[in-house]
């Protein structure tokens, strides 16, 4: 017999499933975000973005660029393939379940490439054409190297005493300049990353016969931009006119590896706790990694190189208005030139960001950067550390700046325990480490500097502490220079800390230079330099200016007389102990200024 159930019963019952549902509700939201990921594949080889990526991959970025990912999924890229476009990373982690963006299989990592291949037709001679309407390509890889396009300039007159390896200065506090390969006529040609402007002197520093710089008095007066081939003097010269691509090459371009960028950036970030890793990127215009606006993402155990530099960020991994991220185990090479850079523009701050344990080499500026725009947006950039980076053959490209070079700003950034070593050449000037204008008090300890042809520490400014480093063996004979140099831009060097350090010099290397402008001694605080140990073959390496240039190198002795510091220092006249033993690294491939 059947009995119909009462309507208290039914609301009983309905109540029960409600509860039930809820409980189950509240028990799954609570639930870690890693225990709900998902992880999708992608392939370029084997791949195909009509698959759902879970079972079967997808195949470009371009899907996955338009996927949107939840806390703790991995999006991992399959080792050995290739890809030809760009990744743009939006998604949004949490700092306990972050997105990962990796690798799976066995063999090579998994290559974003930024190049292709072009027709080249001949122009006659050395000189070969390929058509190009695009955007900047930034950079073209020669048999494999990454090479700068040459700009020409044309002025009135061109001395016949203007040679190769000249350097070229546009002065307006700052340097631009442009390192000269060829003269033809009335032309300048050279290598720059600036924009040289059409409306200011330009000027000369060159070698004399005797090697060292000296600074012409007379500009060449104002410049005229123009594209010739008759700039295009070696294989792998290059420019792009807007339509065109002119290459010189000795031999059939078509029949070796030559390949242009046509995309920015390798790949685009701009969503928050992510880790990126075990990724290869090259051949980007413009950028390998950029990190926009992000916060709390890691990018670990990537390879960048032959990045170039088209338009604006000219970085291998750049960190721009960017807060609490990690940059670490990576290597950047052949950037044509800023390795691994943080900067600030805007209202938004890069602060508190990590760069660690990377190794970056062969940049053609500076290998780590730290920079603003203008003083004023000096504490956009705060309490970044860069600690344990090796950095090998900055400047190899470009005039004045450093292995770490930091302009504009502010306080509580660090340096430590870096290794810099081999920037610049007799005619590229490059310091270790440089602390330009505008930039507040740093923390530079445990670092080993050697082999620099400006100086080990390069710095001006109020209040650095300098210590516990080792330095020696830098600089050369072109200009003044020094383990250590103080050097005024808008203010003199002052009140700074330099204990505890080991500065060694060879022959015609020097120690310690402090060069100051004499209208800044107003605002100038005393330095503290005490407890170092100094070594060098020579006797006279130390030399306390009244002025921008030194006025007499002096002994030991006379420098704590002159200079009233260095009291529990010690100086020792004898060979020069080897230099520390560091790894060498194995390239892929193949400015700033200093006010002196």
């Amino acid at each position: 017999m059947t009995t119909s159930a009462s309507p208290a019963g039914c609301l009983r019952r309905s109540w029960k499933r409600i509860v039930c549902w809820s409980v189950c509700f509240s028990l799954f939201s609570l639930l870690p975000g890693s225990l709900l990921a998902a992880t999708y594949y992608v392939s370029q080889s084997t791949g195909s973005d009509g698959n759902d990526g879970t079972s079967a991959p997808w195949k470009t970025l371009g899907k996955v660029t338009g996927e949107a990912f939840n806390p703790g999924d991995n999006v991992l890229f399959k080792r050995g393939d290739t890809w030809h476009e760009s990744l743009v990373i939006s998604s949004l982690g949490t700092d306990t379940a972050p997105i990962t963006f990796g690798a799976y299989g066995s063999g090579d990592l998994p290559l974003f490439d930024g190049t292709t291949g072009v027709i080249w037709t001949s122009a006659g001679g050395d000189i070969y054409t390929a058509s190009w309407s695009g955007s900047n390509p930034g950079l073209l890889l020669y048999k494999g190297e990454a090479k700068p396009s040459i700009t020409t300039l044309q002025f009135g007159s061109v001395p016949a005493a203007l040679k190769k390896d000249a350097i070229l200065l546009q002065t307006d506090n700052y340097y631009s300049n442009l390192w000269v390969t060829s003269t033809s006529g009335n032309t300048v040609s050279g290598i720059t990353f600036f924009a040289i402007s059409s409306s200011k002197n330009v000027y000369v520093r060159q070698l004399n016969a005797s090697g060292t710089e000296e600074a012409w008095s007379s500009s060449l007066g104002q410049p005229i931009i123009i594209t010739s081939p008759a700039g295009l003097t070696e294989p792998g010269h290059w420019y792009w006119d807007g339509t065109d691509v002119y290459l010189y090459s000795d031999v059939d371009p078509n029949t070796i590896d030559v390949k242009i960028g046509q995309r920015a950036t390798g790949i685009t970030v701009t969503g928050d706790y992510l880790n990126i890793q075990d990724i290869a990127v090259k051949g980007y215009q413009d950028a390998g990694i950029l990190l926009s606006g992000t916060q709390g993402v890691v990018v670990q155990n990537m390879q960048v190189a032959d990045i170039g530099a088209a338009s604006s960020y000219k970085t291998g991994i750049l960190l721009m208005n960017a807060t609490g991220n990690t940059v670490k185990n990576n290597r950047v090479e052949s950037a044509l030139r800023v390795g691994i850079g943080i900067y600030a523009t805007g209202s938004t701050n890069s602060h508190g960001n990590i760069v660690s344990g990377n190794t970056v080499s062969n940049t053609g500026a500076t290998g780590i950067s730290l920079n603003t725009d203008t003083a004023a947006d000096a504490a956009l950039i705060q309490n970044n550390t860069i600690d344990g980076n090796t950095v090998i053959g900055a400047n190899a490209l470009a005039y004045d700046s450093g292995g770490i070079y930091l302009l504009n700003i502010g306080v509580g950034n660090v340096l430590k325990n870096n290794t810099i070593r081999g920037g610049g050449n007799k005619y590229l000037r490059s310091a270790g480490i440089m602390a330009d204008g505008g930039t507040a008090p740093l923390e530079i300890s445990y670092n080993t500097i050697f082999g620099n042809s400006l100086a080990g520490i390069a710095v001006t400014g109020t209040g650095h502490n300098i210590h516990n480093n080792v330095i020696q063996e830098n600089g050369v004979p072109s200009w003044e220079s020094a383990q250590i140099v103080f050097f005024p831009v808008s203010e003199n060097a002052s009140a700074c800390t330099v204990n505890d350090n080991t500065l060694a010099a060879g022959g015609n290397r020097k120690l310690l230079l402090v060069l100051r402008n004499p209208a800044f001694t107003s605002s100038e605080g005393l330095h503290l330099i005490d407890n170092n140990t100094y070594s060098s073959v020579d006797t006279n390496t130390f030399c306390w200016s009244k002025d921008e240039t030194c006025d007499g190198w002096v002994d030991f002795s006379s420098w704590k007389n002159i200079s009233g510091q260095d009291g529990n220092s010690s100086f020792s006249l004898i060979p020069l102990p080897p230099p520390p033993q560091v790894p060498p690294v194995k390239t892929i491939t193949g400015v700033y200024h200093l006010l002196l």
